[in-house]
């Protein structure tokens, strides 16, 4: 099945940006915090026309698309979005653009963790924070109703592209996301 083989094969890249982005650490700054914002910015800016125009179905892609909240969310901090150019994927087909967005997806899961250690550590809740808990309640539900989506277009000879598509996507947001340098700008 192909949900069993994209969580298998992208355990050891989810695992990775997880401990480098380290995102439940007790000392993470506000900074810290704005600088990612800026980054996800960045990213989504030019990820989600692409994935959008993919996947061809504004109904359902409509709603999981995140760069207001983002850019909300920067503006309730007081900083502007980064000016930097984020890669992002190569994406040529929508079977493509759904491995991708199966990373995005997922990451909603784990972004009620990571929104309930915000609000502890740097008291954010709400307006400042609406990136990491998007779906809220309704996270779980709309996993759920993307995971099905994607088991109902996904076809035996899309498979790899799926798995490939997902597995990029893991690598270069550590790498966009997780760099040396705080990104400014």
């Amino acid at each position: 099945m192909l949900l069993d083989r994209l969580k298998r094969e992208t355990r050891a890249d989810h695992d990775r940006i997880e401990a480098d982005l380290d995102l439940l650490r007790p000392n993470l700054s506000l900074a810290d915090y704005v600088g990612l914002l800026q980054r996800y910015h960045a990213f989504f800016r030019r990820w989600e026309p692409r994935v959008g125009a993919l996947v061809g179905d504004e109904a359902f892609f409509g709603p999981r698309r995140k760069l207001g909240l983002l850019a909300d969310d920067l503006d309730q901090l007081g900083a502007k979005p980064s000016t930097l150019t984020a890669p992002v994927p190569a994406l040529a087909s929508r079977a493509e653009a759904m491995g991708s967005l199966y990373v995005l997806e997922g990451s909603t899961m784990g972004g009620l963790v990571i929104a309930r250690h915000i609000e502890g550590v740097l008291g954010l809740r709400g307006p400042g924070a609406r990136y990491f808990s998007n779906y809220g309640r309704d996270a779980a539900e709309r996993w759920r109703t993307f995971r099905a989506a994607l088991a109902d277009i996904s076809r035996p000879e899309d498979e790899d592209a799926i798995v490939a598509a997902a597995r990029g996507t893991f690598v270069l947001l550590n790498r966009w996301l997780c760099p040396q340098e705080p990104a400014h700008g």
